[in-house]
């Protein structure tokens, strides 16, 4: 995939300067400038970085623990304030971890407004990019390059861009043999205090695109004035998150849907084999009530009424049975009747016995009769 850096510092309502490299960081197209029209083109099929003029921005050191995104902007401001000549409320403030090293952060400080306004020109073009940043990241350490307005520099004692007069003020400070002094085709005339610089056969815009092609950028557009692709790709986040989750709502709400009615459909098929076996046991019921309470009030009635059939068989029998005469050997209680085992001296004593029962109403099934040492055994079934 191919890369194309605009500069945004060219960028006019009808054109603006771009070129194209590839992914092996060979130049595609050349650099120069290109209508809006053939920059959207160019565009369609690759990423687009942005490149700013270090001219309006001030880079610092801060010496401070790394922090989080929200602690760390509300700290820089103010450990930055006495060094800034404008109000802080005014500025924008841009790091990021790549370049946090030994403990420091390395910030990008510039106005709010300005930014904006790139940011504004940019979208007002029509245009889209993937990052800003600033040509100054396609410096190494200890090194120095001469633009054709000014020079970026990335020194221990000075980081950022000087202008003509400063910049040989500057250079007669360092040591060529420590340091690299880059020359280009559009670098003017070159300074007269650092003779042994290194002159690049190409135009300095087409040696920053592919220095920033290898280097760590870091991106301006953060905090409240994050934008494009990073912006839609926070948002992006946001949406599959919320789509995530209604989804897995959904998804739940449906498993549950069709439990629910697996387990109603259960009960309505149970339901059809209580009344089934309900109307079985109770066949005169209307409706199904429950069997548990059915059952339990046919047992606590037949309780009620086998007792008292009970004791009036007991009671009458003991009358009727003369004790000489007759011996009860076994009684048993079934059923709402008495079964008896009785032994007496005769048939006709077992006859006058039943008669004496008959007498007072209590139904007489005799089961069993027979003789065992000279007396009759009977069994008789009594019932009301």
């Amino acid at each position: 995939m191919t890369t194309t850096f605009l500069f945004a510092n060219t960028l006019t309502d009808e054109d603006g300067l771009c070129l194209t490299i590839d992914q092996n960081n060979q130049l595609v197209l050349p650099a120069k400038q290109r209508t809006i029209a053939e920059i959207r083109q160019l565009q369609a099929n690759s990423r687009t970085i942005v490149v700013l003029p270090c001219q309006f921005f001030s880079l610092y050191q801060v010496q401070l623990p790394w922090l989080g995104e929200k602690k760390a902007r509300a700290a820089l401001p103010y450990a930055l304030e006495d060094q800034l000549a404008q109000n802080v409320e005014n500025l924008h403030f841009a790091f990021d971890r790549q370049h946090y090293m030994d403990g420091r952060y390395l910030v990008a400080v510039c106005s709010r407004d300005y930014l904006r306004q790139v940011i504004t020109k940019i979208d007002q073009c029509g245009l889209d990019f993937d990052v800003i940043t600033l040509d100054w990241f396609a410096l190494k350490n200890n090194e120095s390059c001469v633009l054709p307005e000014y020079l970026l520099a990335n020194h221990e004692t000075f980081q950022g861009a000087l202008g003509r007069e400063l910049a040989d003020l500057y250079l007669s400070r360092l040591n060529p043999q420590q340091h690299a002094l880059y020359l280009f085709t559009d670098s003017g005339e070159p300074p007269r205090t650092f003779p042994a610089a290194i002159h690049i056969e190409e135009p300095s815009t087409v040696w920053l695109a592919k220095r920033l092609m290898k280097n760590n950028i870091m991106n301006l557009c953060q905090g409240d004035l994050a934008h494009g692709n990073a912006k839609n790709r926070t948002r992006l986040w946001y949406v599959m998150a919320g789509a995530m989750f209604a989804v897995w709502l959904i998804s739940l709400i449906t498993i549950n849907a069709f439990k629910l009615h697996s387990l109603n459909s259960d009960m309505a098929e149970v339901d059809k084999k209580i009344a089934v076996i309900y109307h079985h046991f109770f066949p005169q019921a209307q409706q199904v009530i429950s069997p548990r309470f059915r059952i339990s009030q046919l047992l606590k009635g037949n309780q009620n009424g086998g007792d008292n059939t009970f004791w009036t068989l007991l009671n009458t029998l003991s009358e009727v049975t003369p004790g000489n005469e007759s011996i009860i050997e076994q009684l048993r209680f079934q059923n709402k009747s008495i079964q008896v085992t009785l032994a007496s001296k005769n048939f006709e004593t077992l006859e006058a016995l039943q008669n004496r029962l008959i007498q007072h109403k209590i139904k007489i099934k005799q089961t069993q009769a027979s003789t065992r040492d000279d007396q009759v055994v009977s069994t008789l079934e009594l019932s009301l």
